[in-house]
């Protein structure tokens, strides 16, 4: 009886919860706005699939592939996406990154919240199955230039990047694709995103002074110090503050 029970209340909670209106933060709502004209993805690590639930929601995708490496995440996923999976829209994986996302199964692959070497990990795996789908949505937390270094070189073209503000933290979302050739970037672009000037957001210059203060920082921690090290940290952050500077000048 107590089974029973307990297996009735669980099927109201997941009816309930499909019942739910998805709301997004602010960094997911952008990352959802890209995604419009897409009919598939793969979301990575999908911290619970509320993106993926969001989409299918309100009718944006079609398909929602949701990737999970543990197996917490992962039953919450599929709880979430219980009524879309039961309908074929969505399937939930216990994977890791891309591993099992197979080429043509989804238009475009979400890795939001992550390190951006661990973004780089994964993509990197296997590059002709990474180069396999139309577009790559990355949010990534830290090493943000790294992993725009990583794509350049590796001839995907940066199609578009965003810049979101979330509980006076910045976020920084990029969206790239498959290219036939490298494109240029001047070093400074690949700290600051280079797309964000030709339509700046309210955003832009607060983020822009955020990256200043950073490396007036790393020049007041290195000012008393004389390694090598020291000296080379204090001229790249020295050539980094004028070429912030130049930035905001064009915005004022």
């Amino acid at each position: 009886m107590t089974f029973l029970l307990l297996f009735f209340i669980s099927r109201l909670w997941i009816c309930y919860n499909a019942t739910m209106k998805t709301i997004l933060s602010p960094r997911l709502m952008k990352i959802a706005d890209c995604l419009h004209g897409l009919s598939s993805i793969a979301d990575i690590g999908s911290d619970h699939s509320h993106l993926s639930k969001y989409l299918l929601e309100n009718k944006i995708i079609s398909y929602a592939l949701n990737v999970e490496v543990k197996s917490g995440p992962y039953m919450v996923s599929c709880k979430n996406l219980s009524p879309y999976i039961e309908a074929g829209k969505a399937k939930v994986l216990l994977s890791y990154g891309i591993d099992d996302v197979a080429p043509g199964e989804v238009e475009a692959i979400v890795i939001a919240g992550m390190g951006g070497s661990t973004i780089i990990e994964i993509l990197n795996k296997n590059l002709s199955h990474t180069r396999s789908f139309q577009q790559l949505i990355l949010q990534p937390q830290h090493a943000i230039a790294e992993v725009r270094r990583f794509l350049i070189e590796n001839a995907f073209q940066i199609v578009a990047e965003h810049l979101v503000k979330e509980e006076a933290k910045f976020y920084e979302i990029i969206c790239a694709c498959p290219a036939s050739k490298k494109q240029f970037r001047e070093d400074i672009y690949y700290h600051i995103p280079y797309l964000c000037l030709s339509e700046p957001c309210e955003e832009l210059l607060p983020f822009l002074n955020y990256k200043k203060r950073q490396q007036e920082k790393i020049l007041a921690t290195c000012h008393n110090k004389t390694s090598p090290r020291a000296k080379q940290a204090m001229d790249e952050a020295h050539q980094k503050i004028l070429a912030i500077q130049k930035i905001i000048n064009t915005l004022l």
